[in-house]
């Protein structure tokens, strides 16, 4: 009751609010009593409505009205020399706290009825005190974090404790990034902590990623745990601030490059929720030289305006006043600490194009080429179990295995990235994977349906399908590596007839699974084709769906054969009448 009664209605005055009722003595009490109930509480369910609350009362009160919070939740934040279960449980206690405090005040509201320029005043020395007070102690816990993931699966006791407490810790730090906006006064701070968690998350993906069991399950969630919330840090630093923490973000882009070109997203300790974090660091590293390339033609101009001869040269020559000498002094202090930030802009550049060099030396061929591959068959393709849901399922396998927060969608992502960001040796290496795919079809196609081709090329063919097509419709690309007509008479057609004879249902579903993915191929081509070929890809779309019973497959016909004839009606072509038959 008391968290919901917080809620948005701390300290208005609003005769609605039953907050009104409360004197100013009684909500010191509160904000006295609430840290330590937090701290003794043991029901679960009470405890997390207690953070919430005291998140809640932060959001309204912190720093004017209660500036102990922050100084309190600090000291209880290092870890104990001779630690006990009491000890260990406050710590965690304290940590949970300080990051539910933390994301609260990224949403600090100030409540006033006096709208003066005196209240505005107020309102801004509020916030400014509050930066400076979580300025304070952004070293506090990036030193203890960096305590914490030291002793994690070692024989110290209370590893697991400590590795929870240093995620934790990690996730109070990412929203106190986002409160404190210099972020060049934190940078040697967040240097020394992530220049500490760079080897050790390569250290631990060496063992994580061989998935041979050496790495417990309890203790891997943990270890894992900690680097994703890292992960999570460096995004919210890059996206906020790119040239000032790239040389802080960078460096992690190969470690991001090893995990999508060698985990398993079946992986307990690689769930693709997690991955989603890591695609999104990973897509914003491989776009670098864009960006910096905008930033150049957006920022350059006008760090080049403020190079003019300096006024007060001219005082003596010219006998200016007083006032005219005081305001030419003024221009000069204005256009050294424009100098100053153009000398800093063009450091942070030049630095800026060294680690795209480095990432590109990483980014070869061979590594574009072994990322795209796993991105195929580990991302892309069905798995046994998806297959099982085709068969059971249909409806639920579309919600479950195509929509947003896939590993599909990672994957399409990062592809559609590559294309865009990574165009040297994506040229490099296309042909080659061009070539593996028509050779695959070929493989399956020769095989024949009555013989039953193997349910795992049957899915690996299908991946590199997709992946074709995702890469030839990203934005910019066009049909730069296949001629899709020729290819799909040649090759993909076949695939669109009805299976005939006897076949498990296994084989049935995994070629049911390559005629939706032809099918799908017409669709993505569509915008990319001459008029003239869209009709005999009409007509076999239309085939398949006559002949095909599979209710995925039919509902991608009718999707694909809507987008056709929408795109031959807006180029002003006439359908036959026994094709709108």
């Amino acid at each position: 009751t008391l968290k919901n009664l917080v809620g948005d209605s701390w300290r208005k005055q609003t005769v609605s609010r039953e907050w009104q009722h409360m004197s100013e003595e009684e909500k010191h009490t509160v904000r006295t009593g609430l840290l330590e109930l937090l701290m003794r509480e043991t029901n679960p369910s009470v405890r997390s409505q207690l953070l919430i609350c005291a998140g809640n009362v932060a959001r309204f009160d912190c720093p004017s009205a209660w500036p102990s919070l922050l100084p309190e939740l600090v000291s209880s934040l290092p870890w104990p020399d001779s630690p006990d279960a009491q000890s260990a449980s406050r710590v965690y206690l304290a940590s949970q706290c300080m990051a539910t405090v933390m994301e609260a005040l990224t949403t600090k509201v100030i409540v006033s009825d006096d709208v003066s320029q005196t209240s505005f005043q107020k309102v801004r020395e509020e916030h400014k005190k509050l930066r400076g007070m979580v300025q304070d102690v952004i070293p506090v816990m990036a030193r203890e974090i960096v305590g914490h993931l030291k002793v994690v699966g070692s024989a110290e006791a209370h590893w697991d404790h400590r590795a929870m407490v240093g995620a934790l810790q990690l996730k109070a730090l990412r929203f106190s990034l986002r409160i404190v906006k210099e972020v060049d006064r934190v940078l040697e701070t967040l240097g020394g902590l992530f220049g500490f968690i760079l080897p050790w998350s390569e250290s631990l993906l060496d063992t994580a990623l061989r998935g041979d069991g050496s790495l417990p399950e309890q203790l891997g969630g943990a270890c894992m745990g900690c680097f994703y919330q890292g992960v999570k840090v460096l995004i919210m630093c890059y996206r906020r601030h790119p040239l000032e923490t790239l040389p802080v973000v960078a460096p992690f882009f190969r470690p991001l490059l090893r995990i999508m070109a060698e985990c398993r997203p079946e992986s307990p300790l690689f769930p693709v929720k997690k991955l989603l974090y890591v695609g999104e660091l990973l897509e914003a590293l491989l776009a670098v030289p864009t960006m910096l390339s905008r930033m150049e033609r957006t920022h350059r101009p006008r760090h080049d305006a403020v190079r003019r001869a300096p006024s007060s040269c001219k005082m003596e020559d010219e006998g200016m006043s007083e006032a005219d000498q005081a305001s030419a002094m003024a221009a000069d202090d204005e256009d050294t600490e424009g100098a100053r930030a153009r000398q800093r802009f063009e450091q942070q550049v030049e630095r800026g194009n060294v680690l795209v060099q480095e990432m590109r030396a990483v980014l070869s061929p061979d590594a574009c080429g072994t990322l795209l591959y796993a991105l195929a068959e580990r991302f892309l393709s069905y798995s046994e179990e998806e297959l099982q849901l085709w068969a059971d399922d249909p409806e639920e396998l579309m919600l479950a295995a195509e929509g947003p927060g896939t590993r599909r969608q990672v994957a399409v992502s990062l592809v559609v990235t590559l294309v865009l960001h990574a165009e040297a040796p994506m040229e490099a290496v296309m042909p080659t994977v061009l070539a593996d795919t028509n050779q695959q079809v070929a493989k399956v196609r020769s095989a024949g349906m009555q013989r039953g081709a193997s349910p795992a090329d049957l899915c690996r063919l299908d991946g590199l399908l997709k992946l074709t097509g995702d890469v030839n419709l990203a934005p910019r690309m066009g049909s730069k590596w296949v001629d899709f007509p020729q290819w799909f008479q040649e090759s993909l057609r076949g695939f669109l007839a009805p299976v005939e004879g006897a076949v498990g249902p296994v084989e049935r579903v995994c070629w049911a699974m390559l005629a939706h993915r032809v099918v799908w191929l017409v669709q993505r081509f569509n915008v990319r084709l001459e008029p003239p070929a869209r009709l005999p890809l009409l007509e076999s779309v239309l085939m398949c769906a006559s002949q095909n019973e599979d209710p995925i497959v039919g509902y991608q016909a009718v999707q694909t054969v809507y987008a056709l004839s929408l795109t031959m009606h807006s180029n002003n072509t006439l359908l036959p009448p026994e094709v709108v038959q």
